[in-house]
Parts: C-alpha cells; structure tokens; sequence
C-alpha cells in the first residue's frame, strides 16, 4: 500500500484470519492505528501479536466481538 495513514484509525471486522488479517497488517504498515474486531480470541491475539511485531504495537487494539 503506497498511501500514508498516519494518523487515522481503522476498525477492521473479521481481523483473525485470511483477508482481514491482511487488510489489518496493509493498513498498520501504512501507518494507521488498527482495531482488530474477531470473535475467535486465539485468532485474534495471534493477529494482533503479528501485526505488533512489525509494527508499532501501541497502535494496534484488539476487540473480540460479534
């Protein structure tokens, strides 16, 4: 992803696994602060380990719900 989302925050639905999992790591790698919405708590923690390892973990919120 080329543009700059430094700044803005994003929710991401469906964050745990496959496509959302992605979207949330593009959009961390931006620069955006991600929440991650799952309602699998192992797929979401492990979401939010892996995106907080390459990116700021400051910036990333995990949320388990439906």
């Amino acid at each position: 992803m080329s543009a700059d989302l430094s700044g803005t925050s994003i929710l991401v639905t469906g964050a745990g696994r496959g496509l959302g999992r992605e979207m949330a790591t593009a959009l961390a790698e931006a620069g955006a602060s991600v929440a991650l919405m799952e309602r699998d708590r192992r797929e979401l923690d492990e979401a939010a380990a892996r995106i907080g390892a390459t990116t700021d973990p400051a910036r990333v919120v995990a949320v388990q719900g439906d």
